[in-house]
This record gives C-alpha cells, sequence and structure tokens, in this order.
C-alpha cells in the first residue's frame, strides 16, 4: 500500500473541496465539485492512467464526472419527491460514489475492484452524519465548515480516500 500516494490524493480532493467552499459564491459553482474531484484523482495518478494519452484520459475522466455528477443529481431529485427523510441523503452520496468509482476504475483501475467497492460505499455513507454534525456543533476551529456545503468537503475528502486506496491497495 503507498501510503505517501493515498495521502497526497486524499489531501487533494479535501483541498478542493475547501476550494469549492471557497468559491460557492459563483453562479455556475455546482460545475466546480465534479471538475475539481476528477482533476484531484486523475493528475495525483498521473502515471497510472491506463490510456496510452494521458492527457486524453484526464479529460475523459472530467468531462464524464460532470456528466455523472448531474446524473446524481436528477436521481437524487427524482428519489426525494418518492423518499421521506434523510434517508435520500445516504442514497444520493452512495449513489455518487458508486458512479464516480466505476468511472475511475475505467481510467485509473482499482486493483481488488469488490473490496475497493464496498469501501468507498462505506466511506459515502457515513459522510452525511459527518457533515451533520459539524454543521450542528460550534467549531471555531473552521467557521467555513459551519455551513450545509460541508457536505461537499466531506464528501470529496472520503470518496477520494476510498477511491485512492482502491488504486494503490496491493497484495504484499
Amino acid at each position: 500500500m503507498d501510503i505517501k500516494r493515498i495521502t497526497f490524493t486524499t489531501l487533494c480532493c479535501a483541498l478542493s473541496g475547501l476550494l469549492f467552499l471557497y468559491l460557492i459564491k459563483w453562479d455556475w459553482s455546482f460545475f466546480i465539485i465534479p471538475t475539481l474531484m476528477a482533476l484531484s484523482v486523475s493528475l495525483t495518478n498521473y502515471d497510472l492512467i491506463s490510456i496510452r494519452k494521458k492527457w486524453f484520459g484526464i479529460l475523459l475522466h472530467l468531462s464524464l464526472s460532470i456528466i455523472l455528477f448531474f446524473v446524481t443529481i436528477f436521481v437524487t431529485f427524482t428519489l426525494s419527491a418518492k423518499i421521506d427523510g434523510y434517508i435520500i441523503f445516504y442514497i444520493g452520496c452512495a449513489f455518487g460514489a458508486i458512479l464516480f468509482a466505476l468511472l475511475t476504475n475505467i481510467i485509473l483501475p482499482l486493483q481488488h475492484f469488490w473490496s475497493s467497492l464496498l469501501i468507498i460505499t462505506g466511506l459515502s455513507l457515513i459522510c452525511f452524519p459527518i457533515a451533520t454534525y459539524i454543521h450542528e456543533t460550534s467549531w471555531n476551529i473552521a467557521p467555513i465548515l459551519k455551513g450545509r456545503e460541508n457536505i461537499a468537503i466531506v464528501w470529496m475528502t472520503f470518496v477520494g480516500l476510498g477511491i485512492s486506496i482502491g488504486i494503490h491497495y496491493r497484495n504484499s
């Protein structure tokens, strides 16, 4: 397991989430989440991209991530009309993470696909409770995390961790 690469990818995903929270005032800021997430994962693992023309792999990852983001939003809002309560947030987080993992597997193959998918799904399911806890408690350390938008940084960090574990996990 390459701990340095896992840490670096996770840190870049977390910094991307912070950048999103800073730029959220922009009208088209919803494009920032899939763009920054795809760039964080692709660029920190540039040497492992399975497509010969690596720049094409990055562009493919970027464009498909944006499409999958809108698919996730559409499915989540469609299901929210039928499902009451907070369960829809868990479904949305997990659905987005699974789609992102499937997409990433095309460009950056996950070493042990099913166990990686299980780890990524598990990490995505704990994002909403952690984001809710941060929102509801008084954190004077990082006031930027106080808003409801903190789900973006929590999701990007945990899913980035799961993806990077999936990419870099090797049996010794």
